[in-house]
């Protein structure tokens, strides 16, 4: 999901500039299944910077979460992210922040 943040700041900031929320957004939320095939994420985030593109916009923040999380009994249930599928696709078309 891309979307308009808390702050105009949060575009403004990395992406002075582009104007923000016309040419500049946040990727709010990115989220597959489980069972998706390898590799999905990337596939999927390539067509929705496409479909980004067309529209006009030239810059995507995102934010990654790279803290490790742990169930109560200390089971790792997510073990953190670095934003790899965002930094890929840095400098293509688009300016990508993560």
């Amino acid at each position: 999901m891309f979307g308009v943040p808390v702050s105009s700041a949060v575009l403004t900031n990395p992406l002075p500039g582009l104007r923000p929320f016309s040419q500049s957004v946040e990727c709010s939320r990115f989220v597959l299944l489980p069972e998706c095939p390898g590799n999905s994420e990337s596939w999927f985030l390539a067509r929705c910077f496409r479909a980004l593109l067309s529209d006009g916009v030239r810059g995507v923040v995102s934010f990654a979460d790279p803290v490790p999380r742990q169930t109560a009994s200390g089971v790792l249930v997510m073990p953190g992210h670095v934003g790899t599928i965002y930094a890929a696709y840095a400098g293509a078309d688009m300016s990508v922040i993560a």
